[in-house]
C-alpha cells in the first residue's frame, strides 16, 4: 500500500521500511510476500505518552 500511494518502485519502498524497522519506528512480522509492520517501540511510546494526555469528555447531561 506504501508503495502504491507514495509512487515508489518495489526497491524504494523496501529500503524505506527496512529503515524504519532498524530505527524503532516499525516492527516488521512475517517473511518476503507474507511480512507487513506494525507500530514499533518508539511509535508505541508516542501513542502512550499521547494517551496519557487525554482528558475524558464531560458529559453534557450528567
Amino acid at each position: 500500500m506504501y508503495q502504491a500511494d507514495e509512487s515508489l518502485s518495489q526497491g524504494q519502498a523496501a529500503r524505506d521500511l527496512r529503515e524504519l524497522a532498524a530505527r524503532d519506528w516499525l516492527s516488521p512480522y512475517g517473511e518476503t510476500k507474507g511480512r507487513f509492520y506494525a507500530p514499533g517501540p518508539k511509535m508505541l511510546a508516542i501513542r502512550e505518552e499521547f494517551a496519557g494526555r487525554a482528558v475524558p469528555l464531560r458529559d453534557p447531561y450528567a
